[in-house]
């Protein structure tokens, strides 16, 4: 309950030399070589249950990498949540 939306994206390791480090994060569509992926990203937009929370419409960006900014139409607090994930056995 609260949990408006999830973004999942993939961090990708693009250099030949594979140092284990992600160079970018893809949503899994664009994803073209599974056996480069070393990391997870989940991003969470959480908002409370409540109306009438903040005084005015909230401005946030989700996912991160959004084009452009949102704004709310109602009055909730919302919140991001993100955390990455090494994917086991993956990294040096």
């Amino acid at each position: 309950e609260g949990v408006d939306d999830i973004h999942i994206t993939y961090g990708i390791d693009t250099e030949a030399t594979q140092d284990f480090i992600p160079n970018e994060y893809k949503l899994a569509k664009d994803v073209t070589n599974w056996s480069r992926v070393i990391s997870v990203r989940l991003e969470l937009l959480v908002a409370s249950i409540e109306d009438k929370v903040v005084p005015d419409h909230q401005v946030y960006t989700f996912p991160s990498d959004a084009a452009a900014p949102t704004t709310a139409t109602d009055y909730r607090l919302r919140q991001i949540f993100t955390s990455t994930i090494a994917i086991r056995n993956r990294i040096n």
